[in-house]
């Protein structure tokens, strides 16, 4: 996960490209397959958003056979030089979810499925881990098959305050440090960082 964190942190840059255009636009049709418009062919390729006036890429897609399959990256629109996200999808399913503070630290990593059995349209799933502005560990869980904590977690809130450092069985308490509200012994627990775990729909 360390290796996965700083390796594709480094990638969190505005791309060297040649000046690009917005485009193609595309549209999602019954079969969930993205097309250009009046094309008869699932589209293959990168679609872009690209800023006028700076010219730097804003958001950008890649897709094979009108699924998302690859790269899905956005840049902060106050510093487009940074990245603000991205997301790795294979083949219609997303697998890697990141997200970076403005100053260029990483915010989250988490391996992702698809959520749509949560109502979502991502979640996470297995590795999960946020980090404060100044790089302090904030939240580090493994999720399993159900969307709960399964394995060691950690847990602070905003103000740095310790509040899980425990053991989870498929969501149910076993050991550790717990907040003071779930000390009447084992029980299944919503796990109160988990709403980030999510990959938002809107641009940063």
């Amino acid at each position: 996960m360390g290796l996965l964190a700083t390796s594709v942190a480094s990638c969190g840059r505005q791309p060297d490209l040649p000046v690009l255009k917005s485009g193609p636009k595309l549209e999602t049709r019954e079969d969930g397959k993205a097309y250009e418009p009046g094309s008869d062919s699932p589209f293959t390729g990168t679609s872009r958003r690209v800023d006028k006036m700076s010219g730097k890429v804003t958001a950008e897609t890649q897709y094979e056979a009108g699924r998302k399959h690859g790269w899905e990256r956005r840049w902060f629109a106050e510093n487009l030089d940074q990245m603000s996200r991205q997301t790795l999808w294979v083949q219609g399913e997303p697998v890697f979810f990141w997200l970076w503070w403005p100053n260029g630290q990483l915010k989250e990593l988490s391996s992702q499925r698809s959520g749509k059995d949560f109502n979502r349209e991502n979640i996470a799933y297995g590795s999960y881990v946020t980090w404060f502005e100044d790089g302090r560990i904030k939240f580090k869980v493994h999720f399993d098959e159900k969307f709960r904590w399964h394995g060691p977690a950690l847990d602070y809130d905003d103000q740095g305050r310790l509040i899980w450092d425990a053991v989870f069985e498929h969501g149910i308490y076993k050991s550790g440090t717990k907040p003071s509200e779930a000390s009447h012994g084992p029980k299944s627990v919503t796990p109160p960082s988990s709403r980030a775990a999510e990959t938002p729909d809107s641009d940063q």
